[in-house]
């Protein structure tokens, strides 16, 4: 898991002093958590983990047959496919 930091920042900026000490956070922890080398930080894990683009067309198909047919001829094409029965 990771810390939401532009929530964290929202929310113990609305705490009073009182609730703030009660978080463990100082203002110092919380600018270390939420700097500019934090930013980089969490954009360098993103971009490891980015989700190549997908593209997706839905076809309602007749029957189990005409489904079964039109799944192996997208295979046969090379496309990658997954039968969803609704």
């Amino acid at each position: 898991a990771a810390w939401d930091l532009a929530a964290l920042t929202r929310q113990w900026e609305a705490f009073d002093e009182e609730l703030r000490d009660a978080t463990g956070f100082d203002g110092a922890a919380l600018e270390k958590l939420t700097g500019a080398e934090a930013v980089e930080d969490a954009l360098a894990d993103l971009e490891e983990k980015a989700i190549p683009e997908c593209y997706q067309v839905s076809v309602d198909c007749r029957d189990e047959a005409d489904q079964k047919e039109f799944f192996e001829r997208m295979q046969a094409e090379g496309r990658t496919c997954r039968v969803l029965t609704l």
